[in-house]
């Protein structure tokens, strides 16, 4: 629609950048500079994005216990995610979650996204909280990368659907190793 040439991001990380930066970076090496275009571009994305949510996305497993399981222990939840707050607050209704965190952390919120330890170190201000007093809870190598560099331990899962829950593992201060198998219950 916009004739625009996605292929810069292949050489310069851009799949770890976040929608808002991946467009900006397009434009920018196209010579185009204009924020309400940037604008129109990330809003029809998150447009398409929600159009898409209700066939598509896909819930990981026990994620609502998990969630129900912090509330009930009164532990704070912050989500930290690349996605725009237009698109988080998608999700979360989506899937019934906006009771279970205390805030959130989007790529709206932050200059720089995942695997930059900035989402991560924001949400720990905003949580009042130290990366040792916090554990992430990620589904990606780049989400776990920016809690890591933020200073918080990580647990990553992993699964989705039509599948078992895999192995949750744990890497952080303490090393890498498995900390859940499928048997076992939180």
């Amino acid at each position: 629609k916009y004739g625009l040439d996605m292929t810069v991001l292949e050489n310069s990380g851009g799949y770890e950048l976040t929608t808002r930066e991946a467009i900006s970076t397009v434009l920018d090496c196209m010579g185009i500079s204009s924020a309400r275009l940037l604008d129109t571009i990330t809003g029809d994305i998150d447009a398409l994005y929600g159009s898409l949510l209700g066939d598509l996305a896909v819930l990981e497993p026990d994620i609502h216990r998990i969630l129900v399981m912090l509330r009930e222990r009164e532990i704070p939840a912050v989500l930290v995610t690349n996605s725009s707050r237009r698109q988080a607050c998608m999700v979360m209704d989506r899937f019934g979650l906006s009771g279970y965190f205390l805030g959130m952390l989007t790529s709206d919120d932050a200059v720089r996204g995942k695997p930059h330890p900035e989402p991560y170190s924001r949400a720990l201000e905003l949580a009042g909280l130290s990366g040792r007093d916090a554990l992430a809870v990620e589904d990606s190598s780049t989400g776990a990368a920016s809690a890591l560099a933020a200073g918080l331990d990580c647990v990553v899962v992993s699964g989705g659907e039509g599948q078992e829950a895999l192995p949750v593992t744990v890497v952080g201060r303490y090393g890498l190793y498995d900390f859940l198998d499928k048997s076992t219950r939180i």
